[in-house]
């Protein structure tokens, strides 16, 4: 996991080794304790919420996940509806987004770069909605 200030606010990069299976959208227990662990600080503050589901370019074609786009996006969605259902966050905070293959960080050539394009960012955005009523 990384957390680095950008300018669209802060993002915390989650590998998938830590959050899903291997071409599936289910959390594994290390993610809920990761999120259990999260959603008190993001209860805290007011700021919108966008993840964004990535994979490597893999094909992958299932009966759930036709290619990469619905499993990126399956993938944000999951981890918003744990946040939401489990920590009652407000869901008109947050925004999923699936990017599939398309915005890898590294190449997709090797095990390693495919390893580092499969994540989720969740970046709490800089803008405060505590005001906006």
């Amino acid at each position: 996991m990384t957390v680095t200030p950008t300018e669209r606010g802060i993002e915390v990069v989650l590998p998938e080794i830590m959050l899903f299976p291997s071409g599936q959208a289910d959390l594994l227990d290390e993610a809920i304790a990761f999120l259990d662990d999260m959603a008190p600080l993001l209860a805290d503050i007011s700021n919108p919420i966008e993840v964004e589901g990535h994979t490597d370019n893999r094909p992958i074609s299932t009966v759930r996940f036709p290619s990469n786009w619905d499993l990126s996006t399956a993938r944000a969605n999951e981890v918003i509806r744990y946040l939401v259902e489990t920590h009652d966050l407000q869901p008109e905070r947050f925004k999923a987004v699936g990017y599939g293959e398309y915005h890898p960080i590294a190449s997709n050539k090797t095990e390693e770069g495919k390893s580092k394009n499969r994540r989720v960012v969740m970046v709490i955005t800089n803008e405060d909605t505590s005001s906006e009523g």
